[in-house]
Parts: structure tokens; C-alpha cells; sequence
């Protein structure tokens, strides 16, 4: 029989998802979302600004910057991606008092970190086909 694991090992892991759910299970937030998509965003420098929140960590690299912000009714996790070649992607983790407060945090993060633009010549987004079926009498 699998036991159930517990506990979040560090070492294993990555330090941002480490703190954030550290952060998430001290307020006893029990309510989450996540998500993530393409950016035209280089930089986070300006969201904990935005956002009046207190910064619990703030990593940064080449090609990666996280924070973990804590908000009035949540915990926010925000990592940033950047490659060659490809558009940054964002990927959000929201912790949260209620359902609604989760929600709510996440269409916030989505309207101050947009979504890039998908490009023309057959990439990004593809439009949905339909098809009518018809009976013959």
C-alpha cells in the first residue's frame, strides 16, 4: 500500500512552490487555481506595485523570475519563464479564502500580465471547424 506524502521535500522540488505552499497552508487557504499562457511580459518588476502585496520571496535568473506574494485573502505564486526562441509564459498558482476570492485574484492577474497576441501564418490559437450532418429520407 502507498503511503501519502505529507510533506513538501525541498530538495526535490523547486524553492518557489516550496514557500508558496508553506505560505498557503500557515493561512489555512484552502481554495486554489492555476494557470498559465504566453506573455509579451519580459519582467515582473512591476506586479508587487501593482498588486500592494507583500513580497514573501523574489527570485530571479537568466531565464526565470518567481515571486511568492502574500495578499490580503491570498497567497500568489508567479513564475515567469523566458526562453529563446519562444514567448515568455507566465504560470500562476492562487491560494485563497474563498472560491470567489480565488477567482477574482486570478482575472486580476490576467488583466495585469496580458496574454501575447497570437501570431498570423498558421501559429497560436487555431479557429474551431464545424460540421452539419444531415439525414437522407
Amino acid at each position: 500500500m502507498k503511503r501519502t506524502n505529507r510533506g513538501y521535500e525541498l530538495a526535490r522540488e523547486d524553492l518557489l512552490m516550496a514557500v508558496f505552499i508553506d505560505r498557503a497552508l500557515e493561512r489555512a487557504l484552502r481554495f486554489g487555481a492555476t494557470d498559465d499562457w504566453d506573455t509579451e511580459l519580459v519582467t515582473l518588476d512591476h506586479v508587487n506595485r501593482l498588486l500592494e502585496s507583500d513580497v514573501v520571496l523574489d527570485l530571479q535568473s537568466s531565464d526565470f523570475e518567481g515571486l511568492v506574494l502574500d495578499l490580503r485573502n491570498a497567497v500568489i505564486s508567479i513564475g515567469l519563464v523566458r526562453g529563446v526562441g519562444r514567448k515568455p509564459q507566465v504560470v500562476i498558482d492562487v491560494q485563497a479564502a474563498s472560491r470567489q476570492a480565488a477567482r477574482l485574484e486570478m482575472a486580476r492577474l490576467k488583466e495585469l500580465l496580458p496574454e501575447a497576441e497570437a501570431e498570423s501564418g498558421g501559429s497560436g490559437r487555431r479557429e474551431p471547424i464545424g460540421f452539419v450532418l444531415s439525414r437522407r429520407s
